[in-house]
């Protein structure tokens, strides 16, 4: 059993994160068409409204709003601020209804304009604090302004950012501050002109494309609960894959026959090829030289010609190890191979690897092995009477 890298985990995670992130986009959007009219989930019926009632003479003939929205109006100058709308307010039969806008976050349309016009696209919402149903004035108006011409043109409202206007506020007793709203109840959504509309002037809207757009909740959070479920089953699996491969190789390493496991006395110390003409000389120097019992760092560097901390340099970066660490390597290493191959008593292959004192290279021995040259020496196959200095 293969124990899997930490990277390679990671990178599974990631892809299955990104794919996951990118079938969540793609299926969590929703989209509620108004046209064609008959075929829309939301019943709505246009209608008319002008200035009328407040001594006004505007006019305005919604010539059709099946397949998209087609009304020509006129701006009368008989009062101060004149008005012309086409609502489209949701029913249910002949019954007024409120529809749940809240999980769109747009409305899209394209349109076109003669003359020249600036539109006020205006959704109409229920507010907890002061609307009455029978009473349309109390509900909250939301406003984005629109500039359209004879060209057609895409239109992307965004139903986050509506502001209320003062008027409607003060008229409801509301602060001006106070431009917090709900699309959980929206009655209508309406398209208006702006004191910027042309007065006394035929002009025309043609309205094509309306819809809201937006994303499931319900899907984005089941893919998002699907996206930590994943991370954390991988990092579980991978947690357990791991820890079962560590302790079957512990058991293993537990259970295997100690006899089986003949120690190899050294592995030949590589001296890696190099350009290098100080290193070559020095890692000769030391293969040829370990078993001299008085070599030592001073000896060294004297006999060839290198200062000590060039030589100790050179020495770190070939083996990793200090001058005395790798003479006790080379020498332990060899002292092992004896062991294993000649029926040699241990002081006469402590003196030849070069050293004076037998408890010294005994301590060392068993430091290097983790076992005496004694019980190395049983174990290799070799014995000998005198082995017990």
């Amino acid at each position: 059993m293969a124990r899997f890298p930490i990277q390679g985990v990671i990178l599974i995670l990631l892809t299955i994160t990104a794919l996951t992130v990118f079938a969540l986009f793609q299926l969590s959007g929703e989209a509620m068409a108004f046209f064609p009219a008959e075929q829309s989930p939301y019943k709505w019926r246009a209608t008319a409204g002008i200035d009328e009632s407040f001594g006004g003479a505007s006019s305005l003939q919604i010539l059709d709003d099946s397949y998209g929205l087609d009304y020509e109006f006129e701006l009368s100058e008989a009062i101060e601020f004149p008005y012309a709308a086409v609502l489209l307010e949701f029913f249910d039969g002949e019954r007024h209804v409120l529809v749940d806008w809240s999980r769109y976050s747009a409305l899209t349309f394209r349109v076109k304009c003669r003359p020249h016009n600036v539109l006020t696209v205006s959704v109409i919402a229920f507010d907890e604090r002061v609307t009455k149903l029978d009473n349309f004035a109390s509900f909250r108006q939301l406003q984005s302004f629109v500039s359209c011409s004879n060209e057609w043109q895409d239109v992307k409202v965004d139903l986050r950012k509506l502001d209320t206007p003062d008027w409607w506020l003060v008229g409801n007793e509301l602060e001006v501050s106070d431009t917090d709203y709900s699309l959980e109840k929206v009655k209508a959504v309406a398209f208006i002109n702006s004191r910027q509309s042309p007065l006394s002037t035929p002009s025309g809207v043609k309205l094509v494309d309306l819809q809201l757009t937006g994303r499931s909740p319900k899907v984005l959070f089941v893919g998002f609960a699907l996206i930590i479920l994943v991370w954390l089953s991988l990092a579980v699996w991978y947690l357990i894959s791991n820890r079962s491969l560590t302790k079957t190789t512990g058991e293993h390493e537990q259970n295997e026959p100690k006899e089986t496991l003949k120690v190899i006395p050294y592995k030949t110390l590589e001296i890696a090829e190099k350009n290098e003409k100080e290193q070559a000389t020095v890692m000769a120097y030391m293969a040829k030289e370990y078993s001299n019992p008085s070599l030592n760092l001073e000896h060294a560097v004297a006999a060839l010609g290198i200062n000590r901390t060039k030589f100790n340099q050179i020495l770190k970066e070939s083996t990793g190890l200090t001058f005395v660490a790798y003479l006790n390597k080379l020498r332990l290493s060899e002292a092992a191979r004896l062991l294993s191959e000649k029926d040699t008593n241990i002081s006469e292959i402590a003196y030849a690897v070069g050293y004076n004192s037998v408890p010294y290279f005994n301590r060392l021995f068993k430091q290097e092995f983790g076992d005496s040259p004694t019980s190395f020496k049983q174990k290799s196959g070799q014995t000998n009477s005198d082995d017990s200095v």
